[in-house]
């Protein structure tokens, strides 16, 4: 099993595929943030992400995200909550997952802290609700959610997973 990174792959599937085409069964792929499959939710959309699951499954693979700003958070926060590898997270099919913000997942001794959210620096040219969505900001609930599994995990991770990093972090 590898644990191979990307990000911001705002639906482009000709780049996923590509992408998916170099991995090995068992692998997870994480995007850091603005995903892009679960936006516009069309046929086409649910076409691919069904292809998508299936090719993963068959695959045993795993497509793992966090939110970026450019992600329909309205459908994401409409999806039940469950838990996978020890953290809270929305199943968009069963081997894409989305991880809540603040959650640590644990996969095979790793532990890997997940925070999404970002502010969309083209929002002068979006549309409230269409194409940008008030809840990409990370909210306090997120931070205080981060700040508890942190602590439960003695302040220790292994791999951060963000789609935008601090200005400052004291390390």
């Amino acid at each position: 099993m590898r644990l191979l990174i990307t990000g911001d792959t705002h639906g482009d599937q000709i780049s996923l595929t590509y992408m998916l085409k170099k991995l090995r069964r068992g692998d997870i792929l994480f995007v850091a943030g603005d995903f892009g499959y679960y936006f516009q939710l069309n046929r086409s959309e649910e076409a691919f992400l069904n292809d998508l699951h299936f090719f993963l499954k068959r695959n045993d693979m795993y497509l793992v995200y966090v939110d970026g700003n450019h992600e329909n958070h309205r459908a994401l926060n409409d999806l039940p909550v469950t838990e996978w590898c020890g953290a809270r997270v929305h199943e968009v099919r069963p081997n894409i997952i989305h991880v809540l913000r603040g959650e640590v997942l644990k996969i095979k001794g790793i532990k890997i802290f997940c925070f999404g959210g970002a502010f969309s620096i083209d929002r002068a040219l979006c549309v409230l609700n269409e194409t940008y969505w008030e809840e990409e900001l990370p909210t306090d609930k997120d931070y205080i959610n981060a700040n508890k599994n942190l602590q439960a995990n003695g302040d220790e991770v292994d791999y951060i997973i963000t789609h935008t990093c601090p200005q400052k972090i004291d390390l």
